[in-house]
C-alpha cells in the first residue's frame, strides 16, 4: 500500500498536505476552482462530461448497465460519485422501476448535483465516518467509480463490513488506485529521485496533497476477505480502470 499525492497546485498551499481532504476542505476547494467553470450550470457540466469524463468511462458505464439489468437490481447506490455526471447517464439508461441514488462527501458538489439532476437523489455520504444503516434504504447494489482508494485499510474494512451488514447483495469496485508493475516501478523511481534531490543541487519534486493509496491485487483481495466479501469476477484493463472487481 503506497500513498498517493495530487499534483501540486496553489489552492492546497494553505492546507495540511500530509492529511487527506476533509469534507469541508474539499467543498471549499471545489467551489473556488470549479464554481465558475464546470459546475457553473448543467450545460457546462454535461459539456465536460461528454468531452472528458464519459469518453474515458463509457465502457465501464455500459458494463454497469448490463450488470444491473442482468441481476435486475432495483435499488442502486453510487458511492463517491463526484459530480454525478456519470450517474446522470446511468439513470437515463435504467428502466423506471429502478432507483439510483448518488453520493459524495463534498457538500457543494451534492448541492449542485441535486440542482442539475433532479431525476435522482444525491446525498452527502462520508466514507470515513458515515454508515449505510443510518440511511434507512434497502440497497441491492453498491458501486463506486474509482473512489474507494482514498481509504486506509481500517477505513476500507469498516465501510465494506458496513455495506455487507446493511443487506447489500453486491459491490462493484472500479478501483482507481490499482498498482500495476509499471506504476510500482514509477513510484520507486520517483521516491529515489525525491530522496537523492535532498543531497544534490537538482530540482526537487513537489508533492501535492495526500489523497489516497495504491494497492496491488494481493492487497485488495486481502481487504475484501477481511470485510466479508467474496470476489466473483476480476477484470483487468477494462475501460478507464486497471482493475475492477465484482463482490458478493
Amino acid at each position: 500500500m503506497k500513498r498517493i499525492f495530487t499534483n501540486k497546485h496553489e489552492s492546497t498551499n494553505s492546507l495540511n498536505n500530509k492529511e487527506r481532504f476533509s469534507s469541508y476542505e474539499h467543498a471549499q476547494l471545489t467551489e473556488t476552482e470549479l464554481g465558475n467553470s464546470i459546475l457553473k450550470n448543467k450545460k457546462r457540466l454535461i459539456q465536460y462530461s461528454l468531452t472528458k469524463n464519459l469518453e474515458e468511462k463509457i465502457s465501464n458505464l455500459s458494463f454497469l448497465i448490463k450488470r444491473i439489468n442482468k441481476k435486475n437490481y432495483k435499488k442502486i447506490l453510487s458511492l463517491g460519485s463526484g459530480y454525478s455526471d456519470l450517474e446522470y447517464f446511468l439513470n437515463l439508461a435504467l428502466d423506471e422501476d429502478k432507483e439510483l441514488i448518488s453520493s459524495d462527501f463534498d457538500e457543494y458538489i451534492v448541492e449542485k448535483a441535486n440542482l442539475f439532476f433532479p431525476d435522482f437523489r444525491t446525498i452527502q455520504f462520508d466514507f470515513f465516518k458515515d454508515s449505510l444503516s443510518n440511511l434507512d434504504e434497502d440497497f441491492e447494489l453498491v458501486f463506486s467509480f474509482g473512489a474507494f482508494y482514498v481509504m486506509d485499510d481500517i477505513e476500507f474494512i469498516r465501510l465494506f463490513r458496513d455495506i455487507k451488514s446493511s443487506g447489500v447483495k453486491e459491490i462493484i469496485d472500479f478501483h482507481a488506485g490499482f498498482m500495476t508493475n509499471s506504476s510500482y516501478l514509477k513510484y520507486i523511481l520517483k521516491s529515489i529521485y525525491s530522496f537523492v534531490s535532498n543531497f544534490l543541487p537538482i530540482k526537487r519534486i513537489k508533492k501535492g496533497k495526500f489523497h489516497g493509496y495504491m494497492r496491488n491485487r494481493k492487497d485488495l483481495l486481502r481487504l475484501y476477505k477481511l470485510s466479508g466479501w467474496t470476489p466473483i469476477n476480476e477484470i483487468r484493463n477494462y475501460g478507464d480502470y486497471k482493475y475492477t472487481c465484482i463482490l458478493n
